[in-house]
């Protein structure tokens, strides 16, 4: 049986393990992304988004896998009593939540380090802008993630990103041009 499929058999544990992998698929459908390939041109920075673009995209590749191996390493009791088993499924899912919520961070983080042509000159000041209040967030999440609170950062990361491109939307030539981040947040 798939594993989601057999998730969605498990009711509560449905709820608690297949919301992160949800809500991360959720984000980075909006989610913006920036890039190590720093470069005053259009063609270095349109790249430099690709490039973290495809980080973001195996970071929820890898944050699924994560889970599903932690999930194969829960007792059975868990399975039958997921709301019961609340706390050993934070403590199964705590590594990998960390260290997807990190990695965001420092994609996004990556941005500082671009020097953006004049054609992006305001969408990057822009995105720059709101890096201090992702950062926030992302400490936010950590914590939560810390204290075994599995859905509510799902929420946190989610909103998170949602609010970076609300202060930031991505200009088309850059969802256009960048393979992989055709579906970021319009602008």
């Amino acid at each position: 049986m798939p594993l989601m499929s057999s998730w969605r058999a498990r009711g509560a544990l449905s709820r608690t393990w297949s919301l992160p992998v949800v809500a991360t698929v959720v984000a980075l459908g909006v989610a913006g992304c920036g890039g190590d390939d720093a470069g005053a041109d259009d063609e270095g920075y349109v790249k430099a988004w690709s490039g973290l673009c495809q980080r973001l995209t195996n970071d929820v590749t890898d944050l699924t896998a994560d889970l599903s191996q932690a999930r194969e390493k829960l007792p059975a009791k868990a399975l039958k009593d997921p709301e019961g088993s609340a706390d050993l499924i934070a403590k199964h899912s705590k590594g990998p939540l960390l260290r997807y919520v990190r990695s965001v961070e420092e994609a996004y983080g990556t941005l500082e380090d671009l020097d953006a042509p004049e054609r992006f000159a305001d969408f990057h000041a822009k995105a720059v802008a709101a890096l201090p209040a992702l950062r926030r967030e992302m400490t936010k999440a950590e914590g939560q993630v810390e204290r075994g609170q599995i859905i509510e950062v799902t929420t946190t990361y989610a909103q998170a990103i949602l609010k970076f491109h609300e202060r930031a939307p991505v200009p088309a030539a850059i969802r256009d041009s960048a393979p992989g981040c055709e579906s970021l947040g319009k602008g």
